[in-house]
């Protein structure tokens, strides 16, 4: 199980799109362990993925300012 997968099967499955095939691959989710276990992972999950981003915007910021000002 990976953020990509829990971010995958939350958001199309039941917050967006509600894809027959992904909601019941939440619901064998949720029986393995609990709903409440799986939103905390869906939690986590979305808490490192954001980590991510804003790891490349650190990186990038400064050159892409450098290139918006032409300095």
């Amino acid at each position: 199980m990976n953020s990509g997968l829990l971010l995958d099967l939350w958001f199309n499955a039941h917050y967006f799109h509600s894809e027959e095939e992904k909601v019941s691959a939440l619901a064998q989710l949720n029986a393995a362990f609990s709903e409440s276990f799986s939103k905390y992972m869906l939690l986590d999950g979305t808490y490192e993925a954001a980590k991510v981003v804003l790891t490349v915007y650190g990186a990038m910021r400064d050159m892409v300012q450098e290139h918006a000002t032409g300095t």
